[in-house]
């Protein structure tokens, strides 16, 4: 039954480069098969995601942060999908300090902990952006990765400085599916997924309901890897529109909401499942066409 539901089932749409330039850094601190991994290789791992910031300068909301238990460093990026830098939060950034981050990092010698503030971004924008600010990039191409600048220590900044070839892999976009910016034909065809899981592993107590709030942060801790590590805010948001998105397809179409109830009285019931997931198919594609149809104008 699993292989009914895994991603070539679903044909989502295009995340925003935001997005995909987040799950491309993630990527590169985990150990995510047809991807570089060179930051995992020395110790990265993925700490905070969306994560507000007190400094002294008042407060940033990096988009990741992650760190080297190997290094005692800390990398706090800005994944930058637009053109233009905010220079107050371009100078906040380049003025935190490591006891701001002391709090939030979990590395075994916190005395030794240094860190730098750089940005993703892609190759087609990264030059404009850099007139705006001395801070270092991680540059994504269509065929390669590579940092510019310096990130406060030496070991990363010989890694970084290589060019690493992308040729042939696979941008890694289940770390993080979507954000709550996405558009909704982006995120639907993931949430539908973990409804689906999550029926299937309610076993003998019954499912719960998935359109609720707290039925839906079930289904975003399933299909989010990284959902423990969201900051508080974000958590919620992610959480209030995935149920908003789940809802208002359900009242779009009152033969699917009636096999959603069908679902949630029989459980994984083999026949229920596949009528319901052929249905959301159906819906997400159409949703797709009709944003494809309205890009065009």
């Amino acid at each position: 039954m699993a292989r009914e539901y895994d991603a070539g089932r679903w044909k989502t749409s295009q995340a925003s480069e935001h997005t995909r330039l987040l799950n491309k850094f993630m990527g590169l601190c985990t150990n995510t098969h047809g991807w570089p991994r060179m930051l995992y290789k020395i110790g990265f791992r993925v700490q905070l995601v969306e994560q507000r910031i007190s400094t002294g300068s008042g407060s940033i909301t990096p988009d990741v942060v992650a760190a080297s238990d190997l290094l005692s460093h800390a990398l706090v990026v800005d994944c930058k999908g637009g053109k233009s830098i905010d220079k107050p939060q371009d100078e906040r950034y380049g003025r935190i300090g490591r006891e701001d981050l002391a709090n939030w990092i979990d590395v075994r010698e916190q005395g030794r902990l240094t860190h730098a503030a750089c940005y993703a971004a892609s190759d087609s924008s990264h030059a404009k952006l850099r007139a705006h600010t001395s801070l270092p990039f991680i540059v994504f191409g269509r065929s390669f990765v590579k940092g510019i600048g310096s990130f406060g220590q030496p070991k990363l900044d010989k890694v970084l400085e290589k060019r690493t070839g992308l040729e042939g892999s696979r941008e890694p976009m289940a770390l993080y599916p979507f954000s709550p910016d996405d558009h909704p034909s982006v995120a639907l065809p993931f949430i539908i997924k973990g409804v689906v899981c999550c029926v299937a592993k309610s076993g003998a107590e019954g499912p719960r309901d998935f359109a609720t709030e707290e039925g839906m942060t079930e289904v975003i801790k399933t299909i989010h890897p990284f959902y423990k590590s969201a900051g508080r805010r974000h958590a919620k948001l992610l959480v209030r529109k995935s149920a908003a998105w789940f809802n208002e397809m359900l009242e779009e179409d009152s033969g699917l909401e009636a096999l959603y109830k069908k679902l949630l009285q029989e459980g994984f019931e083999t026949r229920a499942v596949q009528a319901f997931a052929d249905r959301c198919r159906a819906g997400i594609a159409s949703r797709q066409s009709q944003r494809r149809m309205t890009d065009a104008f």
